[in-house]
């Protein structure tokens, strides 16, 4: 996973479509490999005591395409953990679609700004971990 990028979603941002609800912030996230279907893929983020986030208002992953497409989303919710695969997928994309280095993760970790708030995202894969990066 390459460096992620904070940013507040767009004010008319839908979180199925666009992949962030309008105002929330975001943080972007790029790859640097390749070759691992979407459906063996898990995120998560630990907060600084290494425990699943929790957000009062919410937040969810979604994996965007070069073309700006959704390939896949999370359900929206309070936990920033997947126990399971993507809830949706987008026009195109299945659980066998493979995970490209210009597709972008993006994590939406709700309305209070977490910059320096010592949070990680973890990915994981058949197997186990296979990534951590800390979100600045």
């Amino acid at each position: 996973m390459g460096d992620p990028v904070l940013f507040r979603c767009p004010s008319a941002s839908v979180y199925a479509t666009e992949g962030c609800r309008a105002g929330d912030y975001v943080y972007n996230v790029s790859f640097s490999g390749t070759g691992l279907p979407l459906g063996d893929l898990r995120f998560g983020v630990d907060n600084r005591s290494g425990s699943a986030l929790v957000t009062a208002e919410g937040g969810g992953f979604s994996l965007v395409g070069a073309a700006g497409a959704l390939l896949a989303q999370s359900t929206f919710g309070p936990t920033l953990w997947m126990n399971d695969s993507w809830t949706t997928y987008g026009t195109g994309a299945s659980s066998s679609t493979m995970l490209l280095p210009t597709d972008l993760l993006f994590i939406d970790v709700g309305t209070h700004d977490p910059a320096g708030l010592g949070y990680t995202c973890q990915l994981t894969a058949p197997g186990g971990v296979i990534g951590r990066l800390a979100l600045p």
